[in-house]
This record gives structure tokens, sequence and C-alpha cells, in this order.
């Protein structure tokens, strides 16, 4: 009997790759929004320190043009981190897009691999089956020739 061949094999392998190239998209995708998220919690600590300072140099008397320079940089933080809260915003749409791309490339793989299993299965009971009809057929062939011999 043949050694047992999946025959779905090369397919099978095929989903293996598209799961972890998948799976690498979405480890990109959640550094991303790791990433961004670092940059705003920077964004916001240095807004903080730029408010400390301001409020301190306001308590010793400031100049006008020091003033707005702590506005105008405060202001643009402001701005920045709205910027980039709607980018984290896309990012974390596009994780939770990759992360649906690996549940069903995974569901794929999963799929074949239960078709390759219960095959294996069939294949094993097919065999058990080979096996005893062949131990069998040796079992008559021995009993034709053991009274062959004894007629001798």
């Amino acid at each position: 009997m043949k050694k047992f061949k999946f025959k779905l094999e090369a397919v099978l392998r095929y989903r293996k790759y598209r799961e972890r190239n998948a799976q690498l998209e979405l480890v990109k995708a959640k550094n991303a929004v790791v990433d961004k998220k670092n940059l705003i919690e920077k964004l916001k600590q240095n807004r903080l320190q730029a408010i400390r300072d301001l409020k301190e140099e306001e308590s010793k008397g400031i100049e006008v043009g020091r003033h707005r320079f702590y506005t105008n940089y405060i202001t643009g933080t402001d701005e920045a981190l709205e910027e980039e809260q709607k980018q984290l915003i896309q990012l974390e749409k596009i994780l939770r897009k990759h992360q649906e791309i690996v549940r069903k490339e995974q569901i794929k793989r999963k799929t074949l691999e239960k078709i390759e299993e219960k095959q294996q299965k069939e294949y094993i009971s097919e065999y058990i089956k080979f096996e005893q009809k062949t131990m069998d057929e040796m079992i008559v062939i021995r009993q034709k020739q053991k009274p062959e011999k004894e007629t001798s």
C-alpha cells in the first residue's frame, strides 16, 4: 500500500504562508499603533511642561514676546495632538482590519488541516484493513501448505 500523501499539501503550505504574512502585517500595524501612542504621550508631556514653564515665568514676570512664544508652542502642540489622535484612529482601524485578515487566514488553514487529518485517519483505517487482509491471506496459505506436507 502506498504511503499517505495529502493531495492538497501545496495549498496547505500556501495557506500557512499567507497566514504568516498576515501575522507579519499585523505586527507592523501593532507597532505603528504603539509608536503613535508613544508620540502622543510625549506631545502631552511636552505640552504640560510648556504650561508649567509658562506659569513659572508668569509668576516671575514675562516679556510679551516670550509669552507669545509659549502660547504659540502650546497651541501648536494642541493642533499636533489633534492630528496625531486622528492618525491613531486610522491606525487602529488598520490594526482591526489586519486582525480580521489573520483570523480569516487561520480559519482557511485550520480547515485544510482538518481535511488532512480526516484523510489521514481514513488512510490509517484502510491500511489496517489491508494489513489484516494480508495477514489473513498468509494464514490461509500456511494452512493449505500444512496438509500438503503431511500427505507427503
